[in-house]
């Protein structure tokens, strides 16, 4: 019975014209199909529209304005529906025209035939059926008209005082047909209103009064980033792009057509836009490729699809009237599809269902989606996004135009041009050939203070896309450079492995001032892309986020000039010595170290994890993500244990200081002073990163450069440059420490060496020994003897059968490595198997490494079969 009489409710509500059914009631957009009209945003900030309706140039209801007219100007977003339309203006006032309901500008239910100012200080505004949502700059939400107020009451906003606040900490909103939805600043979606359909998605359709309103806010659903309702249908779309809908009617899924849809069920993935009309007919989606999708839709005469039909492509936004669509192409044109019965399409047609897409308008805005509108337009007042870079919102940000986002952020919040703010932090700006891939300042003073690095020594790469994590690494980087404290814990993210460990801090930082958070799901999508219109957020974010600053308040690093590529004296490296000897040792600190080893061969990912207590010193050692080693120095006993984790678990003990990370002294600077094959070496100090540092290169005969940059504070190595040259080929080992935390207690198991290890060499001859002279097969086995092996002879082969817990493709690598310069090497392989063929003393040697090792039982191991031929 209740369902029935909701029936002849929305039956009599289309008899007295009251059309909200086909309305659209979205926020923060630049387009607005509704029932009887079309209206638009162009570039210029005009505001266009045509219909049979209230356009606002005058007519009434019924009048028909055929083709597009000028409306208002300096317009920043519009909502229409039915036979009102509202829009917010760049100052932040709000509009409208139509017949109204409630008491706007002193007048009760009152009609406008041209826009009239109806509000101050909003951000964003919907409207709805009968009424309107307004969001403030202080994210409260206000309400007008016939429609309860969502506290529990049966009080509706229709008063005398016209607008009735209702909520705070709102970012967006949606305004129903008699259905109120808000977005909270936590992403969660809430409503209230009519559930005569299950249009609050809470399995129910039971309400609290005979029209089945629920009269106080329900949360619906979490990490939603927009929503959509028509009738009986509701879409929203999360923050991870995922499309959902419910509505007790039958609703389109992933999994086909579901009938009573009570709670929300996943429709697709890649979302960028979605509307229709209708309860659900009509469906429109923009998907992330700029592709748009519809189904149960009749714009066709084609007939309806009932399943995902692709109808365009470079699409960037759509709206649905009743019987029209208005679609926003990714050139800034403005199409129309469908029927003219209402006279939306913006020419003269008499055809009431079907036309097909044709072109109305040129120079269209180019705008951000609907749920970033605000905050972009925001940056844009404050003048944080360059003119040029005003457009193309959905395509992710690069490298370059990151970084001059940053230092426009630096030079609006400190008032001064980045050459006066460097200068006035006592920096000086790198050179100009810093970097050989651009000759862009501002990349230079970005990299002066700390923002970026580069890609490597020498090159920026401008044009490379941002990810989400470097993202992150940026924001922060740029509150340090303005001297913020960026120092924070990383959220427990679900995806928290695949964050790289040297973005990890960074993620915390720009979450704790609410700058950028996750996608949803509780991800964070490290790798993911960044639009634009998401970094023009954040940077405003950042802006509002951080202090003020004057020219009283700016950290000024003393500079000290760094010396380039001079061989150093006996003055200044006694001076250095001296300064050496007076400087306090470090008690306890971590070190997270980040880097990479490459070669014409390979490109591994480096990262250190390293331990100081006093002067004794733990480095663990990963390649790719897996463990390769593990390095702990005793000073006491002047002993280094290491224990290799690569191919096969090995342990030894070698006395004296063999970690590939040392600690700075007077010791170790003599010990490269004086080193006989050292063909150049300097020491000065430099600035790194606004910190004085010890710079010390040194270049060896055999074409081997090292530089590293020593920490005063903490005497171990910031930054490290290992460059060989041999034969032609490059390789180049680089890190750099991307965090150092003092608040770790470090106890004595990190720095355990098991009592039955006894030293089997001396740091002095470790290396001689490996270069001895000796058969390829003597090095061989040298290297593996560690690993248990049974020698087979059969026929004319000799084979060894090598035990090892590793994967195959560890195992590949590992033999490869070992046999690589051998003469006569190979390296042959399928879908199924390694080949690795080299010659060892006179004898072929063949590794084979398959997909078929059997597991050992006895040794518990894997096997590899290494087979020698003679000749």
């Amino acid at each position: 019975m209740r369902r029935i009489i909701s029936l002849i409710l929305a039956m009599c509500m289309v008899l007295s014209m009251n059309l909200g059914v086909f309305a659209n009631g979205e926020n923060d957009s630049i387009l607005s199909a509704d029932y009887n009209n079309t209206f638009v945003i162009k570039d210029d900030g005009s505001l266009w529209g045509w219909g049979a309706g209230y356009v606002g140039n005058g007519t009434d209801y019924k009048d028909v304005v055929m083709t597009p007219v000028k409306v208002l100007e300096n317009v920043r977003s519009v909502s229409s529906n039915a036979r009102t339309t509202i829009a917010v203006k760049k100052d932040d006032t709000l509009w409208g025209w139509g017949s109204f309901s409630g008491y706007l500008d002193g007048k009760q239910n009152p009609t406008f035939l041209y826009p009239t100012q109806l509000l101050s200080d909003v951000k964003s505004a919907a409207n709805g059926d009968n009424y309107m949502m307004v969001i403030k700059n202080d994210n409260t939400l206000w309400i007008s008209g016939s429609v309860y107020l969502g506290d529990g009451t049966l009080i509706k906003a229709d008063r005398s005082s016209g607008f009735v606040q209702v909520m705070t900490g709102i970012k967006s909103c949606f305004a129903g047909e008699d259905t109120l939805y808000v977005i909270k600043e936590d992403d969660t979606l809430w409503g209230w209103g009519d559930n005569s359909d299950a249009q609050l998605g809470n399995m129910t359709n039971v309400g609290d009064t005979s029209t089945d309103a629920e009269l106080t806010a329900l949360k619906i659903l979490d990490d939603v980033k927009s929503v959509y309702q028509s009738g009986s249908v509701v879409l929203a779309i999360r923050l991870d792009g995922s499309l959902y809908s419910w509505g007790d009617d039958k609703i389109y899924t992933e999994n086909g057509w579901i009938e009573n849809a009570g709670s929300p069920y996943k429709v697709m993935d890649n979302v960028l836009s979605a509307t229709m009309c209708d309860n659900g007919s009509g469906v429109l989606v923009v998907k992330t490729d700029g592709t748009l999708w519809g189904w149960d839709a009749q714009w066709y005469n084609e007939g309806k699809q009932m399943t995902p039909y692709k109808y365009a492509d470079d699409v960037s936004y759509v709206s649905n009237g009743e019987r029209h669509a208005a679609i926003i192409k990714k050139d800034n044109t403005l199409w129309t599809m469908g029927g003219n019965y209402r006279k939306g399409l913006g020419y003269e047609s008499d055809e009431t269902w079907y036309t097909p897409m044709t072109k109305i308008l040129d120079d269209i805005q180019d705008a951000p989606a609907s749920w970033a509108m605000t905050y972009v337009e925001k940056a844009i007042g404050l003048q944080l996004v360059p003119e040029d870079m005003q457009g193309d919102y959905y395509q992710t940000i690069n490298r370059e135009e990151f970084c001059i986002l940053a230092v426009r952020l630096i030079e609006k919040k400190s008032n001064m041009s980045i050459e006066e703010y460097i200068k006035l932090r006592g920096l000086e700006m790198v050179s100009s050939d810093t970097f050989t891939d651009t000759n862009n300042k501002v990349i230079f003073a970005a990299k002066t203070l700390g923002i970026t690095e580069g890609t490597s020594e020498t090159t920026f790469s401008p044009e490379k896309l941002l990810t989400r994590e470097q993202a992150a690494t940026f924001l922060s980087n740029t509150a340090k450079a303005i001297g913020e404290d960026i120092t924070s814990n990383t959220p427990t993210y679900a995806d928290l492995d695949e964050i790289a460990d040297w973005a990890k801090p960074f993620t915390g930082y720009v979450y704790n001032i609410d700058v950028m958070r996750g996608v949803g799901n509780n991800k964070f999508d490290p790798k993911g892309g960044y639009q634009r219109q998401q970094a023009y957020i954040t940077m405003y974010k950042l802006f509002d986020a951080i202090d003020e600053v004057s020219r009283e308040k700016v950290v000024v690093t003393q500079p000290v000039e760094a010396k380039k590529k001079v061989e150093s004296d006996d003055t200044d490296l006694e001076s250095i010595k001296s300064d050496l000897k007076n400087l306090s040792k470090p008690q306890n600190f971590t070190m997270t170290i980040e880097g990479s080893t490459k070669s014409d061969e390979y490109d591994m990912v480096l990262k250190y994890d390293a331990y100081y207590r006093n002067s004794d010193v733990r480095i663990d050692t990963y390649w790719d993500d897996m463990k390769v080693s593990k390095g702990v120095y005793n000073e006491s006993d002047d002993q280094t244990y290491f224990e290799y984790m690569r191919y096969t678990h090995y342990a030894e003990l070698i006395e004296g200081n063999m970690l590939p990370i040392r600690l700075l002294d007077v010791n170790y600077l003599e010990a490269l002073e004086l080193d006989t094959e050292l063909e150049f070496f300097t020491a000065n100090y430099e600035i790194l990163d606004g910190e004085k540092v010890l710079y010390l290169k040194s270049s060896i005969k055999n074409g081997l450069t090292t530089e590293m940059w020593y920490s005063l504070k903490y005497l171990v190595p910031l930054k490290f440059i290992e460059t060989s040259l041999e034969e032609g080929s490059i390789d180049v080992v680089e890190w750099q420490v991307v965090s150092i935390d003092e608040e770790q207690v470090l106890t004595d198991e990190l720095f355990e060496i098991p009592e039955d290890i006894v030293a089997t060499s001396s740091a002095g001859d470790y290396y001689e020994d490996l270069q001895k002279t000796g058969s390829t097969r003597d090095l061989l086995l040298y290297e593996v003897s560690y690993i248990e092996t049974e020698e087979i002879g059969i026929m004319d082969m000799t084979q060894i059968v090598y035990y090892s817990d590793e994967s195959i493709e560890t195992l590949s690598l590992y033999f490869d490595t070992l046999l690589k310069d051998t003469a006569g090497y190979s390296n042959m392989s399928d879908d199924r198997k390694a080949i690795i063929e080299g010659t060892l003393n006179e004898d072929t040697v063949i590794v084979i490494v398959n997909n078929h090792i059997k597991y050992d039982p006895i040794t518990d191991k894997n096997s590899v079969n290494v087979n020698y031929y003679k000749e």
